[in-house]
């Protein structure tokens, strides 16, 4: 079990999300679109994505966090 952290004023939780494997792929297909599975992270109470440059997938996290932004932290 982790602690959870408050970072203006937003709740890290004790649960974060890799982005490593995000990809945009295969955006056609349901379960590949990053934007879908990064709103259901977001919609089960994760508020913690964890990106890098090495993953070269930032500027996708970005998109699609973009409109939810105030209710997640991204740590790179």
């Amino acid at each position: 079990m982790g602690r959870s952290v408050t970072t203006r004023s937003l709740d890290l939780g004790t649960q974060g999300f890799g982005a490593m494997r995000l990809r945009d792929i295969d955006a056609d297909d349901v379960d590949q679109d990053p934007v879908r599975v990064i709103d259901a992270v977001l919609d089960a109470g994760v508020t913690m994505i964890d990106t890098a440059d090495a993953y070269q997938n930032e500027e996708l996290v970005g998109r699609a966090i973009a409109r939810r932004r105030d209710d997640v932290v991204v740590a790179s």
